[in-house]
């Protein structure tokens, strides 16, 4: 279930999607929301408003990425990338693209980026040196922190 909130802080809509969402960012690029689902992301149509449309989010999803064996308990949309950690232990990174259906490739994943579930993770790009940086917390007992490349 995502429930749409607007300005004034009032229930917009209900979404029922059928799965749990356990994280969700905004790819404004593509007008989408990403779920962070069991096995995977799901990519959404966001509609700028309901003229013809039933929902301002699709219930349906346009596009699934399973590159995940456990829950994908962190997201994060960042430029023209995607980053998802779960709780199988990997760090995998999609390139988003722009045109087409397809909304994500991955092109990035590390099976074994921890030895235990990752349960969070931050995504931070520094303006100065143009890097990314990712910070990942898992239930090892460790932080680790990778390029914006998962090296």
């Amino acid at each position: 279930l995502i429930c749409a909130i607007g300005p004034g802080g009032n229930l917009m809509e209900k979404i029922y999607i059928g799965v749990p969402v356990y994280s969700m960012g905004l790819n404004n690029k593509r007008k989408e929301i990403v779920l962070g689902v069991t096995n995977g992301i799901q990519f959404h149509t966001i509609y700028d408003n309901r003229e013809g449309y039933s929902h301002f989010i699709d219930p349906f999803p346009n596009s699934i990425v399973r590159e995940h064996s456990d829950i994908v308990r962190s997201l994060c949309v960042l430029d023209s990338r995607i980053y998802t950690t779960g709780f199988d232990g990997a760090l995998c990174i999609y390139d988003c693209h722009f045109t087409g259906k397809q909304s994500a490739v991955k092109c990035f994943k590390n099976s074994r980026a921890h030895d235990a579930g990752i349960s969070c993770m931050s995504v931070e790009k520094d303006s100065a040196e143009n890097q990314i940086w990712i910070f990942t917390g898992s239930f090892d007992k460790s932080l680790k922190l990778w390029t914006g490349d998962g090296k």
